[in-house]
């Protein structure tokens, strides 16, 4: 015979889960892989981040075979990036700039 299981005993978590192993906007360690890094940064694609670190606006620190952006860095990208744009400036992260938008 089985036991009866108490309900009010099982454990619930009080935040679900991110498949990433984030929670949107968190910044809780040093080092974040490029996985990481992207869903810190709202998302952005995977050519795009690399683009960033192929140009040296964003930093990373080789360990191994791996690459890791540091949360320094990746804080001051978006200071940086929010710096621009509240003086009107388009920040162009990618490429030569090609003349008026």
């Amino acid at each position: 015979m089985r036991p009866a299981v108490d309900v009010r005993t099982l454990c619930i978590p009080s935040e679900p889960r991110v498949a990433t192993g984030l929670k949107e906007g968190v910044m809780d360690r040093e080092l974040y892989s490029i996985n990481q890094a992207r869903m810190l940064m709202g998302g952005i694609s995977r050519g795009t981040l690399y683009g960033l670190l192929r140009s040296g606006v964003l930093i990373s620190v080789p360990i191994g075979r791996r690459r890791f952006i540091t949360a320094e860095a990746i804080k001051s990208f978006i200071a940086s990036a929010a710096e621009k744009d509240a003086q009107g400036c388009r920040l162009i992260a990618l490429g030569a700039f090609r003349g008026p938008v």
